[in-house]
């Protein structure tokens, strides 16, 4: 009985402590990087989780013909460089952050409607430590006023 109450404790515990993060992560994308949307208006949702060096992520979003999208990806201070790439549904990259020099911005219009994919990435600090750096990233999409 008492090995049962340690587990369901412990996985309390766990449970707690990530969802304690979840919500630090969305507070940052909320006070930080909402902010270099600039005079794109927030479409609202606050797309952010905890990555460490070496994860991958993936956003799928349609976006629309005729209007001007920005989108931003930011990360907190402690993690490596965070790289992103756009890419549509015929699997060809729109956009290479690698390609832009590690830009977290791009601003945009679709001549079609399509669903893109964004994926980021987590760069490895160092390869020959087992210690893992995790931490906040965020996707923001901002639409341009008219």
């Amino acid at each position: 009985m008492l090995r049962k109450f340690r587990l369901i404790f412990l996985f309390s515990v766990f449970v707690f402590v990530a969802m304690q993060a979840d919500a630090q992560c969305f507070s940052y994308a909320r006070a930080v990087c909402k902010t270099e949307l600039g005079d794109f208006v927030h479409d609202g949702n606050y797309n952010a989780t905890i990555l460490s060096e070496g994860e991958t992520a993936e956003i799928y979003k349609t976006f629309f013909t005729g209007q001007e999208y920005r989108i931003v990806v930011c990360k907190v201070d402690s993690l490596p460089q965070v790289d992103f790439q756009i890419i549509d549904g015929k699997d060809k990259i729109l956009f290479d952050s690698k390609e832009h020099g590690g830009a977290n911005i791009w601003d945009f219009k679709l001549e079609t409607t399509q669903q893109l994919i964004i994926r980021v990435e987590v760069a490895e600090k160092d390869k020959t430590s087992n210690e893992k750096v995790s931490g906040c990233v965020s996707i923001m999409f901002g639409i341009k006023r008219e």
